[in-house]
């Protein structure tokens, strides 16, 4: 083998320049990747930062409040609208009761016997040799039953007075 010659990029020589350049190197990547991830946490520490300013805090709590009124505000009205349907519900109750009863009327009032009844009542009407008997309430018996049921509250004071120290 004689000598053959080698291209000088190709040689690998080891000389203590070039480790130390390449420990440089090295430690220069080491540094521009600890660089970078610095960079990444000091920019989500920024936008932690943002999130937790007081700004922020007010507008999420503006949002918050918006968001409560709001809800607030459609639950009053299904409440409105539960209201309203039920009191449609007895007012059409209420309508059917009335047809049944005026459609009972009107059958009563096609005979004789619902004809006669409603002469009787309305029109104070009699048959030939029926006698008309009206009752009335004597006069002390209504102002017993008005004292006795309420009256004012100082008629009864003034009455009960009376009653104790015996005047008349």
């Amino acid at each position: 083998m004689a000598n053959r010659i080698i291209p000088i990029a190709t040689r690998k020589v080891r000389t203590p320049h070039t480790t130390a350049i390449r420990f440089f190197d090295f430690c220069v990547c080491i540094r521009l990747i600890v660089l970078q991830s610095m960079q990444d946490y000091q920019e989500r520490r920024n936008i932690r930062r943002f999130f937790a300013s007081r700004f922020m805090l007010v507008v999420l709590f503006a949002l918050v409040i918006l968001v409560g009124v709001a809800s607030l505000r459609s639950l009053a009205r299904s409440w409105e609208a539960d209201q309203e349907r039920q009191q449609a519900t007895e007012r059409l109750r209420d309508t059917l009761q009335k047809k049944a009863d005026v459609s009972r009327e009107a059958i009563q009032m096609q005979s004789g016997y619902g004809v006669e009844r409603e002469a009787r009542d309305k029109l104070n009407l009699r048959k030939p040799g029926e006698e008309v008997v009206i009752i009335q309430d004597s006069p002390a018996s209504s102002n017993a039953a008005s004292n006795a049921s309420g009256g004012s509250w100082l008629s009864r004071v003034i009455t009960a007075w009376k009653r104790l120290f015996g005047r008349h």
